[in-house]
């Protein structure tokens, strides 16, 4: 009976170190360029608690496989709204990340620079950056489906 349970936590032990997690990066207005302009990719500005945000990165997780050479990078909000001001949501948006195992990168916008420079008013916010540059800013409300598929030929 000793072995057995001797057994058991030493695989529950190796499932815990083993289980991989989604790296999260923090970016700002520093690493903003080089962050996001480097090549093609579609760039989601979200928050864990939004619906909307939900929705949209499921649609665009069905669609990555379409996706020739495309990388999606989604810049989370980590605060949520309330009474008291904003609260930090940093630890739900973790979770979120871990749960929901997309083939993301992601990134934090903690002092909302991020969404301070590209002017973001609402989530979520898709942008398009192809070859470095942007063809639809991040802050622009008619980016489709079809139309990433259009330009990134999928």
């Amino acid at each position: 009976m000793k072995k057995i349970i001797l057994i058991l936590m030493m695989f529950l032990t190796f499932s815990c170190f083993s289980a991989e997690k989604n790296k999260v990066g923090v970016i700002n207005a520093t690493n903003y360029e080089s962050t996001v302009k480097k090549e093609n990719q579609i760039v989601v500005y979200a928050a864990a608690w939004c619906p909307h945000c939900q929705v949209e990165l499921e649609n665009l997780s069905k669609l990555q496989d379409k996706l020739k050479d495309t990388k999606i990078t989604v810049i989370f909000y980590p605060f949520i709204s309330s009474d008291n001001g904003l609260v930090d949501y940093e630890k739900e948006t973790l979770e979120f990340i871990n749960e929901k195992k997309y083939n993301f990168e992601y990134y934090l916008d903690k002092d909302r620079e991020v969404m301070q420079k590209l002017n973001i008013k609402s989530i979520p916010a898709v942008g398009i950056v192809k070859d470095g540059e942007f063809l639809k800013e991040v802050n622009e409300e008619d980016v489709s489906m079809e139309k990433i598929l259009e330009v990134f030929g999928g």
